[in-house]
């Protein structure tokens, strides 16, 4: 590759420079950007694009290499030219060009009948499908068609086609951006006891635009999704506050992201009703998941015995990379206990 620039959502980041040459830091908001690499000198020629979701990575020093060949026809079929970026933990991410979205599926509908499923992405090029996906598991982020109509189909594990899905759901994503798509609910809400809050717990996809596909540094970034269907609105603590991390979060919701300390984390929650009643806690170490982001689910129901004996309620934990896990369960107890 002979000298190049970078433009940065339009506007000229590196007016040029050329091979096993270092720009000095550039200082930006951790934001969301279309990185056009330009011929030097000539900012207004776009020869490659490519996106770069930095929403993860505020107060990060990051290194972004041009790798690869421009032409791998006479370099003996080398890797193709690409730009990584080199996190401070040593993960290397290869950033996507446009047209193209990461999305993560996550499988948190507690209706029995829906313990394993097949999933079908339809549209773009090809047929895209997901075998066995288990309740509380999820796939790593996929990169998915932008910018196109999408459809996907929720089938028997046993499924050969789409032609056999119980459910299905259209989308549309926005080039660049990354998203959360969960998968919640029943397919038959009359067999099922009823939301508190009269919302429809009908299987649904509920998506969030905001997921942080690449992070580092110290903190762990989490977000939260009210996942149970028999439960009202709720308040969230975090290691016994007072004060909720999260109040009035409905059936169906995200909130904004939080940057927790790494450290051993207890979440409990009470209604909006009863907010000096806690319901259950859970227990964490985050020391495990520094650097690192995902999704907090509140998953399962309140009440089995009227929910077909389906799963009780956890706090499930998505994260980056595709593995979950299950939040251990304490049992919490506001009295005061006598010490022998």
């Amino acid at each position: 590759a002979p000298n190049v620039g970078v433009n940065a959502n339009g506007a000229t980041l590196i007016p040029g420079f050329s091979y096993t040459e270092f720009q000095g830091y550039l200082p930006v908001p951790a934001d969301n950007y279309l990185l056009d690499i330009t011929p030097g000198g000539d900012p207004s020629t776009t020869l490659l694009s490519y996106n770069a979701d930095l929403n993860g990575l505020g107060g990060v020093a990051t290194l972004v290499i041009a790798s690869g060949f421009l032409d791998t026809t006479v370099n003996q079929s080398g890797p193709t030219f690409g730009l990584i970026a080199v996190l401070p933990d040593g993960n290397v991410v290869l950033l996507p060009e446009p047209g193209a979205s990461g999305a993560q599926i996550i499988h948190n509908s507690a209706d029995p009948a829906l313990s394993m499923v097949d999933i079908y992405i339809e549209g773009g090029a090809e047929l895209q499908k997901i075998e066995d996906l288990v309740f509380q598991e999820a796939t790593p982020f996929l990169d998915l068609p932008s910018d196109v109509d999408l459809t996907l189909y929720f089938a028997n594990s046993q499924s050969e086609s789409l032609a056999e899905a119980v459910a299905n759901f259209s989308l549309r994503l926005e080039s660049g951006k990354n998203y959360y798509l969960v998968a919640n609910g029943v397919l038959n809400p009359n067999e099922f006891s009823g939301n508190p809050d009269g919302e429809d717990i009908g299987l649904s996809l509920f998506i969030d635009d905001e997921a942080r596909r690449i992070t580092a540094g110290l903190e762990v970034a989490i977000k939260l999704f009210h996942g149970v269907t028999d439960a009202p609105e709720l308040n969230i603590f975090a290691n016994s506050a007072s004060s909720p991390l999260v109040r009035n979060l409905g059936y169906g919701e995200f909130s904004s992201y939080y940057e927790l300390f790494p450290t051993a984390m207890e979440f409990s929650m009470s209604t909006v009703e009863n907010p000096d009643e806690l319901m259950s806690g859970f227990t964490s170490n985050m020391l495990d998941h520094s650097g690192k982001s995902g999704l907090i689910l509140t998953s399962g129901f309140i009440n089995t015995n009227e929910n077909q004996l389906g799963m009780e309620m956890d706090l499930l934990f998505a994260q980056q990379d595709g593995s979950t896990a299950v939040l251990s369960s304490v049992t919490t107890n506001n009295k005061d206990l006598d010490l022998d």
